[in-house]
Formats: structure tokens, C-alpha cells, sequence
């Protein structure tokens, strides 16, 4: 039911990144509606959004379904995320400390202009 990655929200941002083959990192393509945007610009609120999931999701297979939540969210938002144009949502595992476990994001638009980076540490919670 989450808000970004959520299958079942149809009221949601729909960014379901999956193993990327070859490659150590998750992505997912990401048209963002009109809804979210004024004058086309997506608001910060849903970039930040859209860099969240994918770095939790980076982790998916190594903590074989260990719950986990996230504890910090940095972004840097660098261009323009423009409303109904496709984009690339990415997540990469950056380190593990114990229960924490760090992770990189990335949001670009077809050109390969980087809109966004954030980095965060999720924490796995004790069964």
C-alpha cells in the first residue's frame, strides 16, 4: 500500500523497480501525471518520493523479506522533473552497517540528465 511503489494504490506514483540484469542496482520507468505538477514541474514533494523507494527496494533480495523501514532520506534535486514525460528511476546498495543498510537513488529523464540524487539509510527491524 505504499504511496510510491504500492501495486494496489491507484492513487499512487506506480515506480516499481525490479533488478536491472547485469548490473548492481534496481530501476523503473516513471511518467509522472499532470496531477503532481504546476506549469508541468513536478512539485519537490513527489521527486522526494520518487527517490525513496527504489533504494529500499535496492535491498529486497539481500534481507530475504526481513521487514525494514526507512530511517533518513537526504535529496538533491538538480533539474526539472517535467509532468508526462518518461523518466528512470534507479536504487543501488551503497553499504551496510549492522541493521542499517545504506542505499543510493537517481532519477533521470531520457536524456540522461540526472533530476535528482538521494542517498538513505533503512533500518532492518528486529523479529
Amino acid at each position: 500500500m505504499c504511496f510510491v511503489c504500492g501495486p494496489e494504490r491507484t492513487d499512487g506514483l506506480g515506480i516499481l523497480p525490479g533488478p536491472v540484469a547485469g548490473r548492481e542496482l534496481v530501476a523503473a520507468p516513471w511518467t509522472p501525471g499532470h496531477d503532481l505538477a504546476v506549469e508541468r514541474e513536478v512539485l519537490s514533494q513527489f521527486v522526494w518520493a520518487a527517490l525513496d523507494c527504489p533504494g529500499g527496494l535496492a535491498w529486497i533480495d539481500a534481507i530475504a523479506g526481513q521487514p525494514f523501514l526507512l530511517g533518513r532520506l537526504a535529496v538533491k534535486l538538480t533539474a526539472p522533473v517535467i509532468a508526462g514525460e518518461r523518466h528512470v528511476a534507479l536504487g543501488w546498495q551503497s553499504g551496510r552497517e549492522g541493521r542499517k543498510l545504506f542505499s543510493g537513488t537517481a532519477l533521470l529523464d531520457m536524456s540522461g540528465r540526472v533530476c535528482g540524487v538521494g542517498t538513505a539509510t533503512w533500518i532492518l527491524m528486529q523479529s
